[in-house]
Parts: structure tokens; sequence; C-alpha cells
């Protein structure tokens, strides 16, 4: 068997694996949604300066919630 195929079997296996526990699904693609919604709507006029430049604080959430998505 190839790496390829090898690669393509994992995948696989663990997509089974995470769609088959509904929580865990939920908690890393629903919430950081509704992070973002709930953040953005209290920050939303927020801005904080970095290295001299003006920045709102949504401009570190998205970053930051998608990286919780992709690793949670």
């Amino acid at each position: 068997m190839n790496d390829t195929a090898i690669v393509g079997r994992q995948v696989r296996y663990e997509q089974l694996i995470f769609w088959r526990n509904p929580a865990g699904a939920f908690f890393a693609i629903i919430l950081p949604i509704i992070f973002l919604v709930i953040f953005g709507i209290i920050f939303s006029n927020a801005t904080t300066v970095v290295d001299g430049h003006r920045m709102t604080y949504n401009d570190f959430f998205v970053p930051a919630l998608v990286a919780y998505g992709l690793l949670g």
C-alpha cells in the first residue's frame, strides 16, 4: 500500500470518528462562529494600537477563533 492510500484511509477514519461525536463537532464548528458573533457585537467599536497601527479587536478574534476551530 502506498503512502497516498494510507493517508487517504487515515483521513477517512478520522472524519468518521469526528462526525460520530456530535458534541465534538458542535464545539469545533459552531461554537467559534457563536463566539465570533458575540465578541463582534460586544467589541464592534473597540480599537487598539499595535506597533503604531490602529486595529479593531475583531482583527485579533478572527484568527484566534479559526485556530480554535482547526485545533479543537
